[in-house]
């Protein structure tokens, strides 16, 4: 049996593993899931593994049970991830101080903005 200790702290007990797939006697909302995968801890009942960066990549219900896939997040998905946490923290700026344009930005978020656009141009490009 194998136990999931998810970056919350929300522990997922009785699993049994099936190729690459966990599945739980128990259904399991993706909701727990979400913004709780950057630390995981996989207890096997011997050793525990400790995962980062991760994603679901499947949950699926069959026969009363939820069957879930939990993987490494790939560079590309880290990257477009700190491109859109980047567009946030400008944008709350913006909103928060009333700016109107990028050019009002404090100097701190007119060095993101510039890593934005090299990163847009490299997203563009692929």
């Amino acid at each position: 049996m194998y136990t999931i200790k998810l970056y919350d702290g929300t522990v997922l007990e009785n699993l049994t593993l099936n190729g690459n797939n966990f599945i739980s006697n128990t259904i399991i909302p993706d909701t727990v899931f979400e913004n709780n995968l950057k630390t995981v801890e996989v207890f096997d009942g011997e050793n525990t593994q400790i995962l980062t960066d991760q994603f679901l990549a499947a949950n699926r219900v069959e026969n009363d049970q939820s069957w879930f896939v939990i993987i490494d997040k790939t560079p590309e998905q880290k990257e477009k991830e700190e491109f859109e946490n980047n567009i946030a923290d400008i944008y709350a700026t913006l909103i928060s101080k009333g700016l109107k344009q990028t050019k009002d930005l404090p100097d701190k978020l007119q060095s993101k903005v510039s890593k934005l656009i090299v990163q847009q141009d490299s997203i563009q490009k692929r």
